[in-house]
């Protein structure tokens, strides 16, 4: 999948996050207490950085260029979204929904770096040096 093809996907996505996100708030809105009131603030914060972001950027390059802290938003947004991807048992539905989340799990690698992973994987490939007694 080319990166022109799977632009407007990440976009559209985004879109479908923000709608979620939007109505997770409403959902909550009336809860009480200062758990309800931490997730409300990220919801809050959340959809702010999304709406910026869905309203000022077309590209990825466009994205790569924003702050961390709207980078970071993206992506843990993008990863709740991910983690929580239900595909139907419905044969026609499953198919469409195996088709997205192979683009999700495409848009999901485009946020570590190879060279991190390498590092990562090195760190913890078993080849432990035993304690010298």
């Amino acid at each position: 999948m080319t990166e022109d093809e799977l632009e407007p996907f990440f976009f559209e996505t985004l879109k479908k996050i923000l709608s979620e996100l939007k109505s997770g708030l409403e959902y909550i809105k009336d809860e009480s207490g200062e758990e309800y009131d931490e997730i409300r603030e990220d919801y809050v914060r959340s959809i702010k950085n999304l709406t910026e972001i869905s309203e000022s950027t077309r590209t990825f390059d466009a994205l790569a260029e924003m702050d961390d802290e709207k980078i970071d938003t993206v992506f843990d947004c993008l990863e709740g979204y991910f983690d929580n991807f239900v595909i139907s048992s419905d044969p026609v539905r499953h198919e469409k929904d195996m088709e997205e989340y192979q683009k999700l799990e495409i848009l999901m690698d485009m946020f570590f770096d190879d060279e991190e992973e390498d590092d990562y994987d090195d760190d913890f490939d078993g080849d432990e040096e035993e304690s010298e007694n």
